[in-house]
């Protein structure tokens, strides 16, 4: 009986033994994990580096920690992979295929999706735009000058997993803001105080006017977008009917962190009943709405035509449609090496974005480089009407590190497939590095409409 409970008794201590180790496994596992999310961009560039000549390792299992490892470290490593080269064996080249997809992937569903926001307890508003900012990658700010009146103002908030556009809308409802249309650059909202908050704040003694019966602007967000109705327009022409129209005009704004390349709405999505469920007349249902996509401009309009509704209806029920937007994934860089060299044709693909070193040609006293860009798939990408292709950046750079911007560009071609521009610079570019950078692994993505409510003149 001893010996047994002797037994049991080594029993227990060699599981608790083990069961620690698997504990410290564990916890040197997370901790392996914290310190690859924080390396910086030196540390991870040398290490990229370092994985893929692992990749090529005559090992198994070395080739499979780099390529699991490079894909832990996640999308900004596809900054640093280079392209294969006629040296690079054909099963790194199937790796490094693996882990673009994987972390393209990634990107894409990252670009897609709306951020969230987590703020709870009293803060100034210009600290929990701070907070929104860090959160979400979205640069959303007050614009220079507001005084400190606006910028401390104390308010509450209690947003937990909220959406962007939700918290982005509890801040600006408190802090009585707006969206500064025009007053933004690429990549950044600006808010600003209303009006009549201007002239409260400077006219403290005044008597507050009698505020007027609010009416609720219908809006609906969808992922990274937010939609509303601003004005709805309707027209009786007495002499001749068929001229009669009512328009909904719909706004939509988008994540500021998010460049669309091109938003359109297809009449044919449309579907609307009033407020006793009898289907609305679309007026033109072969129509496609578009608007030129401007960076500075974080927003578009649509009016919807709809017919002239009887008098007694006092509101559409509801408005559903379908946008289609047309978003870049990921920002992409391109390197061609040594150019005077490299043979016209020579191409790159990430993304399915393929760009093309077209050759150099002088002409006079400047020297033009002709790069083309086309993507695998069919998505309305490179219309004609598109010219976010134009504003791709571009540089050479020397062996030094020393960069020489184009001083001008030209069209050469475009097609829905494919773009080609001459970029001329003023040196010979034969011994430097082309970088391009370009919007890769485009989407279309469809943005759903649900407008409930909306009230007719």
């Amino acid at each position: 009986m001893l010996l047994m409970a002797r037994r049991v008794l080594f029993l227990l201590l060699i599981w608790g033994f083990l069961g620690s180790l698997g504990t410290t496994a564990s916890f040197a596992q997370e901790e392996k994990e914290e310190q690859v999310k924080q390396l910086s961009e030196m540390e991870l560039i040398e290490r990229v580096a370092f994985l893929q000549r692992e990749l090529e390792s005559p090992e198994i299992k070395k080739r499979d920690a780099a390529e699991a490892e490079l894909i832990q470290h996640g999308v900004r490593v596809l900054d640093y992979l280079d392209p294969p080269d006629e040296k690079t064996t054909t099963q790194a080249i199937e790796r490094l295929g693996r882990i673009r997809q994987t972390l393209e992937k990634i990107a894409v569903a990252a670009v897609t999706k709306a951020s969230r926001v987590n703020i709870s307890g009293k803060i100034s508003v210009a600290k929990a735009l701070e907070k929104i900012k860090t959160q979400t990658g979205n640069d959303v700010s007050l614009p220079e000058g507001v005084p400190d009146l606006f910028r401390n103002r104390e308010i509450e908030l209690k947003l937990e997993d909220a959406e962007f556009w939700e918290a982005l809308a509890s801040v600006m409802k408190q802090g009585e803001l707006v969206v500064d249309s025009y007053g933004g650059e690429a990549g950044k909202l600006i808010v600003t105080p209303t009006e009549a908050a201007r002239i409260a704040a400077a006219n403290p003694d005044m008597p507050k006017p009698k505020k007027e019966k609010s009416v609720a602007v219908p809006r609906n967000s969808s992922g990274i977008f937010d939609l509303a109705v601003t004005r709805v327009n309707a027209s009786r022409n007495l002499t001749n009917p068929a001229l009669n129209y009512c328009n909904i005009d719909v706004l939509i704004r988008w994540e500021p962190r998010v460049n669309p390349i091109s938003i359109v709405l297809p009449a044919s999505t449309i579907k609307a009943v009033d407020e006793f469920d009898a289907p609305i007349e679309i007026t033109n249902k072969d129509a496609v709405m578009s608007g030129t996509v401007q960076r500075e401009i974080p927003e578009l309009e649509f009016s919807i035509p709809i017919g002239l509704l009887d008098r007694q209806i006092e509101e559409i029920k509801s408005l559903d449609a379908v946008v289609d937007a047309v978003l870049p994934g990921r920002i992409e860089t391109f390197k061609f090496r040594n150019l005077g060299a490299l043979e016209s044709g020579a191409s790159q693909l990430k993304a399915g974005a393929t760009v093309t070193f077209h050759g150099i040609e002088k002409n006079e006293d400047l020297w033009g480089i002709s790069v083309g860009l086309s993507f695998d798939e069919e998505n309305n990408a490179l219309e004609s009407h598109q010219g976010w292709a134009y504003d791709n950046a571009v540089h050479l750079e020397n062996k030094d590190g020393q960069k020489m911007e184009n001083v001008a560009l030209e069209g050469v071609r475009q097609t829905n497939s494919e773009v080609i521009i001459r970029y001329y610079f003023e040196q010979n570019p034969k011994d430097f590095t082309l970088h391009y950078r370009t919007p890769a692994a485009v989407v279309k993505v469809p943005v759903r409409i649900s407008l409930k409510k909306i009230p007719l003149p």
